[in-house]
């Protein structure tokens, strides 16, 4: 009897893991939203994409988080220092946003 609830148990557990994975988005829709998410912070910080690059991304309430950094200097500044900032990815709804600094570590892992 304990044997067949541990059999039941672990059956339970691994259909709950693959289920767990299968939730996450796609390789294709985390590259579309870094593509999008790099596009969008170039356009509102007034950035060449030469000097964008995108650092990490990560699902947070079923939303992708890219953290885009970008150089925005004078010509005559050679820092190759990164600013940094996160986009947040709505595939459902079809937006895109950046946090301000008020609500942005709602969005960090």
């Amino acid at each position: 009897m304990k044997e067949k609830m541990k059999i039941k148990l672990s059956i339970a557990t691994l259909i709950t893991m693959f289920s767990l994975n299968g939730c996450g988005p796609s390789s294709q829709q985390m590259s579309t939203a870094t593509d999008a998410c790099q596009n969008f912070v170039e356009e509102k910080m007034s950035v060449f994409k030469k000097d964008t690059h995108i650092f990490d991304s990560w699902v947070k309430d079923g939303k992708i988080v890219v953290e885009v950094g970008y150089k925005q200097y004078p010509i005559t500044h050679v820092d190759d220092s990164y600013n940094t900032r996160l986009c947040v990815y709505d595939e459902e709804k079809g937006t895109i946003s950046l946090p301000s600094l008020l609500n942005n570590s709602e969005w960090r892992k």
